[in-house]
């Protein structure tokens, strides 16, 4: 490439002015520039199927499809739709369900869905073990409806017999997302956090990733793995919990301290469940209890996915926080298997769960970093509230503590982390806003993994944070 340079440089001395324009210099801008139009332009197909199979649906012509997935295939079912239709799937494997413009949404068990578009829709089967039974059923429940919803939003439907308060009307107030741009160094760092996985020989399916530079400057550089794929994120769905709370206490529809801030406190630094519970409750207006009829439970769902419609109606995508976290000692509840909260988690053989993406976590937090999250001074409260101690002197002696085994572990202890994490017997979840100790380095990073490797390795999530680190203050340093 030097000599290239080299060369062309040499010949420019040797040539007119207008020459060199007209030859190199224009040819070389249009070049740049027709190539920068074609990346725009280019589809991208995000289903990258191996197999596609042509479904013809009607409300007199439901599918029922029995077959086998191995995991180097993508099994894929294409149909036609109109907006407004509703679709009922029930699935046995993680089924993808891509629209016309390539937005996808994630689904498990038994699912409806208002198609939010017009054209062709794509439902990708996928399986992480050699080779797996399925069983996708595929109904269409009518011709057209008169209520939309977006695309991306839960699989349940959007409340079709809202709770008549003003709590119905209330969404997140940031609409859109922030313009996180994809940076190539930032890229490299991330493909080195899964050589770094894959050589401990974890697995990077059911994995995501966002890494994103925080910056006064123009936002965002931006670096990821499957940032779109919606994933159980454990306990951090406490934080869109904790901003759904704040959004009802800002626009007066619940009484300042309703929650009193020693349960907040709780549920955001111990992740204690139980005042998450009294939360999810408070926020939705609902609470556990026995099983419902299916008119109870329709209109109880109703109120408990309002939760979701605050944040779906500002652009977050993906995203299920309406299920509660469970063991719930006050409840007796040591797991969802009984009453309300199994109903909820429908009828499928793979149950319903909450989910989450990277890129909308990575975006609450950065909402919340700039002060935009509901308002400033809550934005305010809620980075206060995140904040760790990184003293082993502190957090060694808690019996809870969101430091050992996550990233905050191997970070300077002068530096500075506000976090929520999660962790199950079978996965492991940080989401963390990092700044080095003069400041200089400030970044966002969010790992989800569901994958029972992780929740068993308390070194992965140390080992990756001091690695993006070291390599962050590089950058930094290195002003790229």
């Amino acid at each position: 490439m030097r000599n290239r340079i080299s060369q062309i440089k040499d010949l420019s001395l040797a040539m007119p002015l207008t020459t060199y324009l007209f030859y190199i210099v224009i040819p070389a801008l249009l070049t740049g520039i027709l190539f920068s139009y074609l990346i725009q332009r280019q589809p991208v197909n995000r289903s990258n199927c191996k197999i596609t199979n042509r479904l013809n649906l009607s409300q007199s012509n439901p599918q029922n499809i029995q077959n086998q997935i191995k995991s180097s295939e993508n099994t894929c079912y294409q149909f036609d739709g109109v907006t407004g239709q509703n679709i009922m799937i029930d699935t046995t494997s993680k089924t993808a369900l891509f629209t016309p413009n390539n937005n996808q949404l994630v689904l498990l068990g038994t699912s409806q869905y208002t198609l939010p578009e017009t054209g062709t829709y794509t439902l990708k089967v996928t399986s992480s073990k050699d080779k797996e039974p399925y069983q996708l059923k595929i109904a269409l429940q009518n011709q057209g409806a008169i209520t939309t919803f977006p695309a991306g939003a839960s699989k349940y439907p959007s409340s079709s017999n809202p709770d008549s308060t003003v709590r119905t009307q209330l969404s997140y107030n940031v609409k859109n997302p922030p313009s996180f741009k994809s940076d190539w160094q930032l890229q490299k760092i991330v493909d080195d956090i899964l050589g770094t996985i894959q050589a401990q020989g974890l697995s990077t399916n059911n994995l995501s990733i966002s890494l994103v530079k925080l910056s006064d400057r123009n936002c965002c550089a931006y670096g990821s793995y499957s940032d779109n794929q919606a994933i159980f994120p454990a306990s951090v769905s406490k934080l869109f919990w904790l901003a759904a709370l704040y959004g009802q206490y800002n626009a007066g529809i619940l009484p300042e301290g309703t929650i009193s801030e020693g349960e907040i406190y709780k549920m955001i630094q111990d992740s204690d469940n139980e005042p998450a519970s009294r939360v999810v409750d408070t926020i939705t207006a609902t609470e556990s209890g026995t099983e419902l009829t299916p008119e109870e439970l329709k209109n109880w769902i109703d109120k408990r996915l309002w939760v979701n419609h605050f944040f779906e109606t500002a652009g977050y995508r993906n995203i299920n926080v309406s299920q509660k976290n469970f063991p719930i000692p006050y409840l007796k509840l040591q797991k969802p298997d009984k009453g309300r909260d199994l109903q909820i988690r429908g009828k499928g053989s793979v149950p319903i769960r909450n989910y989450l993406t990277s890129f909308d976590v990575a975006r609450l937090l950065y909402e919340i970093d700039s002060g935009q999250a509901v308002s400033k001074e809550y934005s305010t409260k809620i980075k206060k509230l995140l904040s760790r101690d990184l003293n082993p002197d502190v957090w060694k002696k808690k019996e809870y503590n969101s430091i050992a085994g996550f990233f905050a572990e191997s970070l300077p202890q002068d530096s500075r982390v506000f976090s929520k994490v999660g962790w199950t017997l079978d996965s492991r979840q940080d989401a963390a806003i990092i700044e080095s100790p003069d400041g200089k380095v400030r970044y966002i990073l969010v790992i989800f993994a569901d994958n029972r490797g992780f929740a068993d390795d308390w070194k992965i999530f140390p080992n990756i944070s001091r690695q993006v680190y070291d390599r962050m203050v590089n950058y930094s340093s290195n002003q790229y």
